[in-house]
């Protein structure tokens, strides 16, 4: 396994770095590469270790009672306001986190079998 730093410069003039985990590996006399995405993290250790906070702050919003969702909106463009929002956009909003959540969670067991083959060169 190795890790692969990725530069790419953005439309708008900057330039974006990440980290990428790879494995090669045989399948069928064909070489494959499984490649995990480490963010802005070049140790796989310290991504996991992000990617547990994320976890565990998008579990504290899902246990957020619907009658509690807000949103913010802009008064007379000066300041903002916080709204209750209704029932059928808080569950809209409920929705997105839950699938952002198992989305993040898919991610993270491809992240925790990384860390466990990943060893430091020193």
């Amino acid at each position: 396994m190795w890790i692969r730093k990725r530069t790419r410069k953005l439309k708008d003039g900057h330039i974006s770095v990440s980290f990428q985990a790879i494995e090669t590996f045989r399948d069928k006399e064909k070489v494959k590469q499984k490649i995990v995405s480490l963010g802005k993290f070049s140790n796989p250790k310290e991504a996991l270790e992000e990617e547990l906070l994320f976890l565990k702050r998008t579990r504290k919003d899902l246990d957020v009672p619907l009658s509690e969702y807000r949103e913010v909106k802009v008064a007379f463009g000066l300041y903002p306001l916080s709204v209750p929002v209704p029932l059928k956009k808080a569950e809209k909003m409920r929705k997105k986190i839950e699938e952002r959540y198992k989305k993040q969670m898919a991610k993270m067991a491809k992240l925790e079998s990384v860390v466990s083959k990943y060893k430091v060169n020193t």
